[in-house]
């Protein structure tokens, strides 16, 4: 998506995505990913204290060289820090002051992170219609529904009610 997205799509604001920008919601991804990664170290992972660095939102370039380095921190864990207990902090309630906290597993917590990217990723796909800004034919769609339309006179993937 970097690659194909150019700095104007990248930082312009989109009204109908909450006035945010394709740059925000990769930021947004990338505080997820960096949360996770800290966690490693800490054995605790708090989704909330992100630091929201602007210059991610804004220059394509800093937000390319982010992700490679992200992979490549990603590409070094392995299966014993994966499946090492961790326990999560994350506010879910819009109304109180405290946060929830849950046991899990840095394996589960990889698969939260890539999904909740993942769902990021198909807003910014509708952003970039909005903005007439094209984008590989499978960006932000799931796995799952990639493999399901390979299937013989499977749905085109449009969400059932």
């Amino acid at each position: 998506m970097l690659d194909t997205v150019t700095d104007a799509h990248y930082a312009v604001p989109v009204e109908a995505a909450f006035g945010s920008s394709i740059g925000a919601h990769l930021r947004h991804c990338l505080d997820h990913f960096t949360s996770f990664l800290a966690g490693t170290a800490e054995c605790r992972i708090n989704y909330d204290h992100r630091e929201r660095e602007v210059t991610l939102e804004q220059d394509r370039i800093v937000a390319l060289d982010r992700v490679r380095k992200m992979r490549e921190s990603i590409s070094r864990l392995n299966t014993t820090i994966l499946s090492r207990p961790v326990n999560v902090t994350s506010k879910v309630l819009a109304h109180g002051a405290s946060a929830q906290e849950a046991p899990s597993s840095f394996a589960r917590e990889l698969m939260y992170v890539v999904a909740h990217t993942l769902h990021h990723f198909a807003l910014i796909r509708v952003m970039s219609s909005i903005l007439n800004a094209e984008l590989p034919h499978e960006f932000g769609v799931a796995p799952s529904t990639l493999d399901h339309r390979k299937v013989p006179g499977a749905s085109a993937g449009r969400v059932e009610a």
